[in-house]
């Protein structure tokens, strides 16, 4: 698992896994956020304790 708190995103602690996306990391060290399935009504909820990008940027994955 790659450092979430290092790169300052970090998924929410304490909330069912309907709220909680996967954080890693892609082939090229760039951050990459797995989001949570949407529910019956097409809406993905995400809960992040931190989310703070930097010059790297992040690769939010919604497939």
């Amino acid at each position: 698992m790659y450092s979430q708190e290092s790169q300052g995103i970090k998924a929410a602690d304490g909330v069912g896994s309907v709220f909680r996306p996967t954080v890693g990391k892609s082939g090229n060290d760039v951050p990459l956020i797995d989001i949570v399935r949407p529910n019956g009504q097409g809406l993905s909820h995400n809960k992040y304790d931190s989310f703070n990008v930097d010059s790297h940027g992040v690769i939010l994955n919604n497939s």
